[in-house]
């Protein structure tokens, strides 16, 4: 197996537990890119699972087309998914971050950032180190 294999590979698994994982805590409950905690909408509209919807759909059509790549072996296609699902975590950071301007000054309300996203931005790199890599790593 090559070197781009592998880096796809482990994309593609942290991208899928990217997705499940907290991306962020408000109050106790979980926020997360697939609504699997349910958090279809938290503590009176103040995380709505529907500003990002859009872009969780987007990051399952970028595991399916990883798994294709993968399987025909063009892996300059990685540069592509690895440049959308960076900017769909990007789209999804700046809607956290709205979430927290609306937070910060109401008592009794908290809110922090969690591995989510750290673990999804791993996958961006590891696909574009997957479709930038021109030789065999050993």
């Amino acid at each position: 197996m090559k070197s781009k294999q592998y880096l796809g590979i482990l994309g593609l698994i942290l991208l899928l537990i990217g997705g499940f994982i907290p991306i962020a805590k408000l109050n106790e409950e979980v926020i997360s890119i697939f609504p699997v905690w349910n958090n279809i909408e938290l503590q009176n509209g103040l995380w709505q699972w529907r500003d990002i919807s859009f872009f969780a759909v987007t990051i399952v059509l970028i595991i399916f087309l990883t798994i294709y790549l993968l399987i025909v072996k063009k892996y300059l296609g990685f540069i592509v998914t690895g440049v959308l699902s960076l900017f769909i975590i990007l789209i999804i950071f700046i809607a956290l971050l709205q979430v927290n301007s609306k937070v910060s000054g109401v008592e009794g309300v908290s809110f922090s950032f969690s591995w989510g996203l750290v673990v999804a931005v791993a996958s961006g790199i590891a696909f574009l180190l997957a479709g930038l890599t021109k030789q065999k790593l050993k």
